[in-house]
């Protein structure tokens, strides 16, 4: 089983979140790779394939919208998808007041696993939402939430 998962690695937010989820499908021969760094050639032969992005802006990455657009149509058919998002802990009294505003309530999670979707993806799990800090540090709980959820969506 092949698996990828994508992620905005030019980002700082969410890498160990990433890292996470591709250690949670590592017996499903997962690699982790920036949306920039896939050749669609290599999309072939996947099983499995995850694709999770910063919000910003209540918005996905840059580079991650256009690693969407340029998937043609149907390359992912009988593809296993889902996907996930990172943001800041709305929970959290150190939470800054741009970091609302610049989050809004966008799932973006579930933008994401809609493109993949379109593109002939196979839903495997539902898409998920992980939390930061806003110093960008990761709670190890949620951390396990991400492996966790890593291993349902290989199993799937």
């Amino acid at each position: 089983m092949k698996s990828l998962v994508v992620f905005d690695m030019t980002s700082a937010t969410g890498i160990g979140i990433a890292e996470a989820i591709r250690g949670g499908i590592d017996k499903c021969n997962a690699l982790l790779c920036d949306p920039s760094d896939i050749n669609l050639e290599e999309i072939e032969g996947l099983s499995l394939m995850i694709v999770g992005s910063p919000v910003i802006q209540n918005k996905a990455s840059l580079s991650v919208v256009e690693f969407l657009e340029n998937i043609p149509e149907n390359v992912l058919s009988n593809i296993s998808v889902t996907a996930f998002d990172t943001r800041c802990d709305t929970d959290n009294p150190k939470r800054s007041f741009f970091s609302v505003i610049s989050e809004g309530d966008g799932n973006v999670a579930k933008m994401i696993a809609q493109k993949l979707r379109k593109k002939g993806g196979v839903p495997v799990i539902a898409p998920e939402r992980f939390f930061v800090e806003v110093d960008r540090s990761i709670r190890e709980e949620e951390t396990a939430r991400a492996r966790n959820w890593g291993k349902l969506a290989c199993r799937a």
